[in-house]
């Protein structure tokens, strides 16, 4: 992270260096753990983080807060893990139509898309309501954006009775161009379906 340091996600820890953590903590670059830094979580898995320039961290995964029963998926924080209320973190990412099925959806990667937009891509099939397959983009506050409406990635076919999941990242270069990478079979826009687009477009 800026000034130094690394922010570090354990779902089964509750101390570090036997002072009391939650699911993120920050470590500094001596391995010492920053106490002024608390996220509010007992039990989450983190897959991506985006530190903005304001200090504050975008997080993406399954994430759990004390205190909330609901499974939440993209969240803000301020630079000491307090919850950044201004932030949509209540999007409600879901893997079909199962009653758990926020419990199956995952956020894989989110990350800067331009600069007013944030990618976010993962284990989902919609958002809010809103049919989305893997893909999505949302605004600096969290609000769901209409990039790939009802559209998204194609999942790959079943291996193993297991259900397909499609998932992606997503890289931009400096010149501009951005390439979307992951798990999936074919990519649906608004020029309809794009077969050979597998696993990188």
């Amino acid at each position: 992270v800026a000034g130094g340091g690394y922010l570090c996600n354990g779902d089964a820890w509750t101390h570090y260096d036997g002072h009391p953590v939650g699911a993120l903590a920050r470590i500094g670059d001596d391995g010492s753990l920053d106490t002024t830094f608390r996220f509010p979580s007992s039990s989450s898995w983190i897959g991506t983080v985006v530190e903005q320039t304001d200090g504050k961290y975008v997080l993406g995964g399954r994430i759990r807060l004390d205190g909330y029963p609901d499974t939440l998926h993209v969240v803000r924080v301020h630079g000491d893990g307090s919850l950044d209320t201004t932030f949509h973190n209540f999007g409600d990412y879901r893997w079909g139509d199962l009653p758990h099925s926020a419990m199956l959806a995952f956020v894989d990667c989110v990350a800067p898309l331009d600069a007013s937009r944030l990618f976010v891509g993962g284990t989902f099939t919609q958002i809010d309501g809103q049919a989305r397959n893997g893909i999505a983009c949302i605004d600096t506050s969290g609000q769901l954006l209409d990039c790939w409406a009802e559209g998204g990635l194609v999942a790959p076919p079943p291996v193993d009775a297991i259900t397909p999941r499609a998932y992606a990242s997503l890289k931009c270069l400096p010149n501009g161009d951005c390439y979307i990478y992951g798990f999936y079979r074919g990519l649906i826009d608004s020029e309809g379906f794009h077969p050979e687009q597998a696993y990188i477009s």
